[in-house]
């Protein structure tokens, strides 16, 4: 039984690699089409997935990719002209610079960096490439967060098949071939290594669509031989035109490689057992640019992301383009324009989105409570309060985030709050004189979460940690409307007192446990002892002085003047 099973996977492998192969390349050839659409698409898809989903629906009960077709039509961003709006045009140089990198054809390799929801796809997809008639035309998209968000198993070789264009997919055949192989386990006491890992098997559709993108190149180049062998003819030898090798003819002609473009790369998953899809795709698009078979273009939100990267490629200099959020003047015009609003009435507009910044998302989340019928005093309004509200219930409270993710307090969260609603940038050398901070690997570990979770922004200076900013515009005015809150400010407050008296509570215990130590030793010893007692002083005298302060905190009425003695003593 195991011998032919066997027999027909590796059948099954014979004939239908192919067939997928063959979808790989019609999806990148076509990504400037609407395939989807196509009359022998549809003949050979939709029969397909009837029966798929009538074979594999008693197999998984969470299937959480969305409708394709729907997801063509939905997915499609709306066309905006970058010298009609400055937001865009803004960004035209930097458009520039990566189409010149394409077409340089060296090692291309490009990484997209920017804060969420500063239009980093819109940027690559819409602005970069889909303007240029030659580089539109193959673009394969890998949309990462889809298939790190998957659920199941399933889920996720349903996800991966729709992102390459991998066709048919069985996902049925994983459960029959576990299903078989318990089976034989229990019989013999062995496996019979039939099924494999979801891990093996989403890797096996990455390594075939590189032959797949191989196999486009190779056409290409064929192309060419065949149109210079035709040109040759006739033609006396030192007249001839020399042909290229594949290698050279792939360096002069940039546009006969495809391009692919990797969304949403992060550091981990969403969900715990797909971590090694970032890796794994890291390491699939350098063999793309190794083998110089491909342009990859990747857009990231998560600094720390770019690990994999390195770890894929230990000796590449990565091209980098960093968005930032737009500035007030372009902010301002796009507002107005999707609001139509004439030149005399955008007054009271600019102070309402002064909070949002520039970040394009909230900017459009304003535009539609307006057209919703709120004013836009009513507007900004309840987008600071639902800032306010994810603040307290994601950062402020002591839930736990999978795989250990959550590596903040309340009392560090609290002080970055006060400090950064004071200021548009906090020192990192002023940040680590705080006593809940101090200047090693696990501050950096935590303010980079911080980071990732868009709470803040790092600056660096030559690869060294120097500011740290308000990661998302909205929040600084967030961070004053939860701190001007007095129920709320004197709960964390509170918190963040209690946190200072725990730190010199502990450092009394070390100082005490080091002089029980020394009480057993002979020898002169005096000056060390008289230097722990001073230190034992000086943290009483902080409990004491934080004590004092945990009284005026839990007394205060909601007097400015009463609040400030405590509150302007944040060290």
């Amino acid at each position: 039984m195991p011998i032919l099973l066997a027999l027909l996977a590796t059948a099954a492998v014979l004939i239908f690699d192919p067939i997928r192969q063959w979808f790989i390349e019609y999806k990148i050839n076509h990504s400037n089409e609407s395939y989807k659409k196509s009359k022998w698409f549809r003949m050979i898809y939709v029969p397909y997935t009837s029966i798929r989903d009538w074979i594999s629906i008693s197999y998984d009960y969470y299937i959480d990719t969305p409708d394709e077709e729907n997801l063509s039509e939905k997915q499609q961003p709306t066309k905006i002209e970058p010298e009609d709006n400055l937001f865009w045009y803004e960004r035209m140089e930097k458009s520039k610079q990566v189409r010149l990198w394409i077409k340089e054809n060296t090692n291309t390799f490009i990484i997209v960096k920017g804060p969420p929801g500063s239009g980093k796809e819109e940027f690559i997809l819409e602005h970069t490439l889909h303007n240029d008639d030659k580089l539109n035309k193959r673009v394969l998209i890998i949309e990462c967060d889809q298939l790190a968000k998957a659920r199941s198993d399933n889920a996720l070789f349903k996800n991966s098949a729709s992102q390459l264009g991998y066709f048919p997919v069985f996902t049925w055949t994983n459960n029959l071939s576990r299903f078989i192989d318990l089976g034989i386990q229990g019989l013999t006491g062995q496996k019979s290594g039939l099924s494999e890992s979801k891990e093996t098997r989403v890797k096996g559709m990455f390594s075939l669509s590189i032959q797949a993108i191989r196999h486009i190149t190779d056409k290409e180049y064929s192309n060419y031989v065949k149109s210079v062998e035709r040109a040759n003819r006739g033609k006396p030898e030192n007249a001839k035109v020399e042909i290229l090798n594949q290698e050279d003819f792939l360096q002069q002609h940039p546009e006969c490689k495809p391009i692919v473009v990797v969304t949403k790369f992060a550091r981990k998953a969403d969900t715990a057992g797909n971590d090694f899809i970032f890796p794994m795709i890291a390491e699939w698009s350098s063999n793309l640019v190794q083998n110089n078979i491909a342009h990859v273009i990747f857009s990231t939100a998560d600094v720390g992301s770019l690990q994999h990267l390195n770890d894929a490629l230990p000796n590449q200099v990565f091209k980098d383009i960093s968005l930032s959020d737009a500035s007030m003047t372009s902010s301002k015009q796009y507002v107005c324009e999707q609001l139509k609003l004439a030149e005399g009435k955008t007054a009271n507009i600019e102070n309402c989105i002064e909070p949002i910044g520039g970040r394009m998302l909230d900017l459009q989340a304003f535009v539609r409570r307006v057209k919703s019928g709120e004013t836009p005093n009513i507007a900004i309004t309840e987008m600071i309060n639902q800032a306010s509200e994810l603040i307290t219930s994601f950062f402020l409270e002591n839930h736990k985030i999978e795989q250990g993710d959550h590596n903040w307090t309340t009392a560090q969260v609290w002080v970055l709050m006060k400090m950064l609603s004071k200021s548009d940038k906090v020192k990192y050398n002023d940040l680590i004189k705080s006593p809940l901070f101090g200047s090693s690997p696990d501050t950096v570990n935590t303010l980079s979460t911080l980071e990732k979770y868009d709470l803040v922004a790092l600056k660096r200076d030559k690869g060294v940690l120097n500011e740290i900013t308000t990661g998302r515009p909205l929040f600084k005015a967030a961070f004053r409307n939860i701190i001007k809150d007095v129920y709320i400010w004197k709960l964390y407050e509170t918190n963040y007192l209690s946190s200072l008296v725990k730190i010199e509570v502990d450092n009394i215990q070390k100082l005490e446990n080091e002089l029980v130590q020394i009480s057993k030793l002979e020898g002169k010893l005096n000056g060390r002892i008289d230097y722990l007692v001073k230190k034992i002083d000086a943290s009483t005298t902080k409990i004491i002085n934080y004590e004092k302060q945990i009284s005026e905190v839990g007394q205060f009425t909601g007097d400015k003047h009463q609040k400030s003695s405590s509150f302007l003593g944040i060290f």
